[in-house]
């Protein structure tokens, strides 16, 4: 799989990477990937709107602290995909060093990492047919009940 990269500044572009574990991190501190998503691209609740009506939410400026959170993780995952797939070191730069090198508008930076998270979820394996006929074969087994496990 091609390792994204980011742009931080006009002379820092650094590997980024969108993975299960920065997943669970953002899932841990914002309880759901969609209401992390909603602050990374900027859209909020309208005040005393139901989140379920239409128009229930209004755009605003990304939030920073969103953003702050999964670029240095998004980071590191990309650092790491790159010494397993090129056996590139990894650079000594931690999070505070990183966040101090960015010279770009910060929301371009959420633009692309939205973008990343959605390559992440884009990404899926492909199926044969025969396969796919055989799962199916099995799941309509299983539901009428005349498929038995060899186990």
């Amino acid at each position: 799989m091609e390792i994204s990269r980011i742009q931080l500044s006009k002379t820092l572009e650094v590997p980024f990477r969108c993975d299960l574990y920065v997943l669970n991190a953002i899932q841990n501190q914002y309880g759901t990937i969609e209401t992390f998503e909603r602050e990374l691209v900027g859209m909020y609740p309208k005040e005393g709107s139901d989140s379920m009506e239409e128009g229930a939410y209004e755009m605003r400026e990304p939030s920073i602290k969103a953003l702050l959170f999964a670029l240095p993780m998004m980071v590191r995952e990309g650092f790491r995909a790159e010494k397993e797939e090129n056996g590139r070191d990894i650079p000594d730069m931690n999070d505070m060093q990183l966040v101090l090198n960015i010279r770009r508008d910060y929301r371009l930076i959420a633009d692309d990492i939205h973008e990343e998270m959605r390559r992440c979820f884009g990404v899926k394996k492909k199926k044969s047919p025969e396969a796919r006929k055989t799962i199916l074969g099995k799941i309509r087994k299983l539901i009428s009940g005349t498929y038995r496990s060899s186990a």
